[in-house]
C-alpha cells in the first residue's frame, strides 16, 4: 500500500550545520529521508511538507523582550508568567504587556512547554527558511515519479504566538491560525492510507504535532508510523517529550527506520 510522507519542517536553520538552530544530527536525517524517498519513489502517494516561518519582531525571539535595565534576553532564555509579572522581563513594546500575561498564563495552565527564546531562525524570505537542498532535489525527482505536486503548509507567521505543531498555535491569538486546522488534517489523511512523519526536530515540532493529532483525532495514531532515523531532538532536551510518545506508543502509533519501512512489501 502506497504512504502519505508528512515532513516536519525540514529547513536549513535546522537541519544544516551553521544554520541559526541547527539540531544536531539533522543533516543526516535529511541525507536519508533524501535517500528513502528516492529509493521508493514510487510508493510514496503524497509528500505534505510544513515550513517554519517568523517574522523577526516573534514573541520567541529576542527583540520582542527587555529586562528593567532595556537589555535582551539571550537565546534558551526561559521566560515564565512570574518574570513577566515581578518585572523581570516585559515586552519591549508596552501595548504587548498585557497580551503577554495571558499568553504565558494561558501557556502554563494548558501544560505545554515553558515559553522559550530562540534564535532567530527560519525568518521569511531568508536562506534559512529554505527546504534542505538534498531533500528538495528528492523531492522533485519524486514529483517526476508520482507525477503529483507536493503540498507546503506554512506556520508560525503570527508573531504573537509559539507554534510547534503544525495544526495550531501554542495559545490561540489569532482567528486564523489558532484553531486546528482540519483542512490540513483532511489533506494529510486524504488516501485513508497509512502516514510516515519525519523532521524536526523531534522534541518540539514534530512531538507537539503529533500529540495534537492524538488529542483531536485519538483514534488515527495506528495509521501513523514515525520514521525514527529521520528526526532529531534539539540538544538539551531529549526528554522534554518523553510522556508525548509514552502516549503516542500506547495508542498505536509505530516507529520504524527508512529501511525497515517497506520491507518484504511489494508495490502496489
Amino acid at each position: 500500500m502506497k504512504k502519505t510522507l508528512l515532513i516536519i519542517d525540514p529547513q536549513v536553520d535546522f537541519c544544516m550545520p551553521g544554520g541559526a538552530l541547527f539540531v544536531n544530527n539533522a543533516d543526516v536525517d535529511m541525507q536519508k529521508l533524501s535517500n528513502f524517498i528516492t529509493e521508493n519513489a514510487e510508493q510514496i502517494e503524497s509528500i505534505i511538507v510544513s515550513l517554519d516561518m517568523h517574522m523577526l519582531e516573534d514573541i520567541a525571539h529576542s527583540i520582542y523582550w527587555i529586562d528593567s535595565e532595556g537589555k535582551h534576553p539571550e537565546p534558551f532564555t526561559n521566560i515564565t508568567f512570574n518574570d513577566v509579572k515581578s518585572g523581570i522581563w516585559k515586552t519591549k513594546n508596552p501595548i504587548m504587556q498585557s497580551h503577554v500575561l495571558y499568553y504565558l498564563e494561558q501557556l502554563e495552565s494548558g501544560g505545554n512547554f515553558v515559553h522559550t527564546i530562540w534564535p532567530n531562525h527560519c525568518i521569511a524570505g531568508t536562506q534559512g527558511s529554505n527546504i534542505f537542498p538534498t531533500l528538495l532535489v528528492a523531492i522533485k525527482n519524486w514529483m517526476e515519479v508520482s507525477k503529483k505536486p507536493f503540498i507546503t503548509y506554512i506556520k508560525g507567521m503570527n508573531p504573537t504566538s509559539e507554534q510547534f505543531g503544525i495544526f495550531q498555535e501554542e495559545v490561540q491569538t489569532s482567528d486564523i491560525e489558532g484553531d486546528f486546522n482540519h483542512n490540513l488534517f483532511k489533506q494529510i489523511f486524504k488516501y485513508n492510507q497509512e502516514v510516515l512523519v519525519a523532521g524536526q526536530a523531534k522534541s518540539h515540532c514534530v512531538a507537539t504535532s503529533l500529540k495534537q493529532i492524538y488529542e483531536m483525532f485519538p483514534n488515527t495514531i495506528k495509521n501513523i508510523t514515525l520514521l525514527t532515523d529521520t528526526t532529531s531532538n534539539v540538544t538539551g532536551c531529549e526528554h522534554i517529550a518523553d510522556k508525548i510518545y509514552e502516549d503516542l506508543r500506547t495508542a498505536g502509533m509505530k516507529e520504524l527506520t527508512t529501511s525497515e519501512i517497506f520491507k518484504n512489501q511489494t508495490t502496489i
